[in-house]
């Protein structure tokens, strides 16, 4: 879970990002909430970054040709990751049928920002490629040399929120000894299982919530372990 915050005004000209909170789906530290302050220069909050994702030209051309053809167009929640001074911004592009009785929910593309710069791919892999073209390594390699790899912990400000309401999920998130690649393929794998619970009859709208948590964290993490 992840919620932005932006300085109040009464004609909410104020869009810049001035802090954001995430919530933790790791069953370790099941609901602490991590609150990040930024310093000014304020960056561009999530209001903005979704305009200029609406406005970019080769944006705009690839949402009409999905738009059409019996399909419609929806864009996912918008995702925002801390990497050096910027902030990747990260947001899937889904194709919904038009038919009423149709239930599932595809994903199409990947939408990606950083510093300014605004991409579009067909996988979250090539999506990351295009934002770090200096990166040398293949992100769709899957390796695993048998070690293990303790990710760094954040020291920033934290907020701990009792979980004994909480449902933990049942399939925690390990990335201790993955890769990049492993990280992002498992999060594109979480992504579709979500989108299965999804068109479930009804919906089944834990797991959703429970496999989106999970993939989430693993594009963090990944970003985090490129960009280090």
């Amino acid at each position: 879970m992840l919620r932005p915050f932006v300085p109040f005004s009464s004609d909410d000209a104020r869009k810049e990002l001035r802090a954001f909170m995430v919530v933790s789906s790791d069953p370790k530290s099941y609901g602490k909430i991590t609150v990040y302050e930024i310093n000014d220069p304020l960056p561009e909050g999530p209001a903005t970054v979704a305009a200029e994702f609406g406005s970019d030209p080769v944006v705009s051309q690839q949402v009409t040709l999905l738009d059409q053809r019996g399909s419609r167009v929806v864009f996912g929640d918008l995702q925002m990751v801390p990497v050096d001074k910027g902030l990747v911004y990260l947001r899937p592009l889904y194709v919904r049928p038009d038919d009423a009785n149709a239930r599932q929910v595809f994903v199409r593309k990947f939408l990606a920002s950083y510093n300014n710069k605004v991409v579009i791919a067909d996988g979250l892999t090539s999506a990351i490629a295009k934002l770090f073209p200096g990166y040398a390594g293949n992100l769709d390699d899957r390796i695993d040399d048998g070690q293990t790899e303790t990710l760094p912990t954040d020291s920033s400000t934290e907020t701990t929120v009792p979980g004994s309401d909480s449902t933990v999920p049942s399939t925690p998130t390990d990335t201790g000894s993955l890769t990049a690649a492993e990280m992002l393929a498992k999060a594109e794998t979480l992504f579709d299982e979500a989108d299965a619970a999804l068109a479930q009859t009804p919906p089944d709208f834990g797991t959703y919530q429970q496999k989106l948590a999970e993939a989430r964290a693993l594009v963090r993490s990944a970003i985090s372990l490129v960009a280090g």
